[in-house]
């Protein structure tokens, strides 16, 4: 989930009619290009800082910075860019859909949620942020709302194996196995190589009962991604289900070895 910079090509025309006092074109060039993160929070900060442009011309290097701290993993300061960029332009979607990312990596699920309803409400076909409200639904258990946000993503978007993925581990939770393990297999039949696709498949057949298939999707997890921990802990519970501890309890403390905060290898790795 990457922050959305705004590219300049909108506001070539505007300004080319206003005369650049201090900023250079090499910095209006640099501010709206992934370049160098510093090049890019240098540059728009310059343009900021010398430039007497319309507010949503301004709205737009700043949330172009704050998509560089974004990026540099300087949270506070991009959230604090893409709050002045609303201030100035309380119509742009792009920040909208930028701050509601920023603030579900810092799981703040309920703020992130209402920035992306602002997303939404200005653009109704925004399918990115149908598809992120959705994965902060789910992660708050609001599983009857994330499934309808990514259904809507998947209207918009047909060809999102991610947004099949997201829908299928919502309807998992949600008890409603069949139905996710349809998505599952959406989500693999437009990329065959999606390993979580294949993991969230065989935890759902574990919910079915059926250990063989299960272990058959988590070895295919493990064999697209090598150090993925939770496909590990997966194949693991098919193995002790089919009577084979011993390999079980291998796969578990691979999973640990990986990721020493899986709480549910951490039981049962021991």
């Amino acid at each position: 989930m990457r922050a959305h910079f705004v590219v300049r090509g909108a506001v070539v025309a505007a300004l080319l009619a206003v005369p650049c006092e201090k900023a250079s074109a090499t910095d209006w060039d640099d501010c709206f290009e992934e370049s160098s993160m510093s090049r890019v929070i240098e540059a728009c900060t310059s343009i900021l800082d010398s430039e007497d442009l319309p507010s949503w011309q301004r709205a737009m290097a700043v949330n172009n910075r704050g998509s560089a701290h974004f990026t540099r993993g300087e949270l506070s300061q991009a959230d604090a860019d893409y709050t002045r960029a609303l201030m100035l332009d309380p119509t742009s979607v792009k920040a909208f859909y930028n701050r509601g990312t920023l603030r579900e990596a810092r799981k703040m699920f309920a703020e992130a949620i209402a920035d992306f309803s602002h997303a939404i409400r200005l653009d109704g076909e925004n399918y990115a942020a149908y598809h992120n409200r959705g994965v902060a639904y789910e992660k708050t258990n609001r599983y009857d709302e994330a499934i309808a946000d990514f259904t809507r993503t998947i209207e918009l978007r047909p060809g999102l194996y991610s947004a099949y993925n997201n829908r299928g581990s919502a309807l998992r939770k949600s008890g409603r196995f069949r139905e996710a393990l349809e998505d599952f297999s959406s989500a693999i039949a437009i990329n065959e190589k999606y390993a979580s696709a294949y993991n969230n498949r065989a935890k759902t057949y574990l919910g079915l009962g059926d250990a063989q298939s299960a272990l058959s999707d988590a070895s295919t997890a493990v064999s697209l991604k090598i150090d993925f921990a939770d496909a590990y802990y997966v194949r693991g519970r098919a193995l002790e289900v089919l009577g084979r501890k011993p390999e079980a309890v291998d796969d578990y403390k691979r999973a640990l070895a990986l990721d020493p905060t899986h709480e549910d290898a951490q039981v049962e790795g021991h």
